[in-house]
């Protein structure tokens, strides 16, 4: 169980940093793994994101 989340400039923000990382324990808590991208990177490098994925999904 793979969660993808692409996130927008305001994710580099402090607060919101924290509110992800408290968000991705409870997650993986229930079982998931998470991984994130900034947009840039799936906008510019997806061979890249697609790698990261494929290697994510097999260690799941």
């Amino acid at each position: 169980m793979l969660i993808i989340e692409v996130d927008g400039a305001y994710h580099a923000e402090k607060e919101k940093m924290e509110d992800d990382k408290v968000r991705a324990q409870y997650l993986q808590r229930m079982g998931f793994s998470v991984i994130r991208f900034p947009n840039e990177e799936v906008l510019f490098n997806i061979e890249k994101v697609i790698d990261k994925i494929k290697d994510k999904k097999n260690k799941v």
